[in-house]
């Protein structure tokens, strides 16, 4: 899961839509489920609190996200926002999506791997980290079924085809564009 936060004037703005789809794009592209947190704009010292002003633009916007398969939290501050977050973290945690291996890796050999990994498409950090630790060598990794790179990745089975079809591909390519 990816979390994003974004103010509601920010979402109002047709100046940051480029940025907007670019970054949920993205973000689909690695993650199962995205949420976007949509926080009140904060009222700084001195101002008069004036309420929100919806647009058409805001609500284009607002349903465009959701058509996209975001799933849209509303919040009233930061405050707010850290709750969403410590009850999206217990929810993956509940759901068996934790983080559950080290966030670091320590020797060269996996960092390189681990590099490797963020290099092939809808690998994420997570799905890499998984990878680094699951699996001892790439060429293990090349050499398994989709079953077990989607236990060994941690990630979803349309995604463990994804990377299976890419180390397949992208092997094969290799190896017969070396051995002319």
């Amino acid at each position: 899961m990816a979390v994003e936060r974004h103010s509601q004037s920010e979402l109002a703005s047709p100046l940051n839509r480029k940025r907007l789809v670019e970054r949920v794009n993205g973000l689909q592209a690695l993650f199962e489920r995205v949420c976007l947190i949509v926080e009140k704009d904060r009222i700084k010292p001195g101002d008069t609190a004036r309420p929100f002003q919806r647009t058409r633009y805001y609500d284009t916007t607002l349903a465009a996200l959701v058509r996209s398969g975001l799933k849209l939290l509303w919040s009233n501050g930061p405050e707010d926002s850290a709750a969403l977050l410590v009850e999206l973290t217990r929810l993956e945690q509940r759901k068996s999506h934790g983080i559950s291996v080290p966030l670091e890796v320590k020797s060269g050999h996996r960092e390189q791997a681990l590099q490797m990994y963020l290099s092939m498409p809808s690998v994420n950090y997570v799905h890499a980290l998984n990878l680094c630790h699951n699996f001892r060598t790439i060429g293990q990794l090349i050499n398994s079924s989709i079953e077990v790179l989607q236990t060994g990745g941690c990630m979803s089975r349309s995604r463990a085809e994804e990377v299976y079809r890419f180390l397949r591909y992208s092997c094969d390519s290799f190896l017969m564009n070396t051995s002319k």
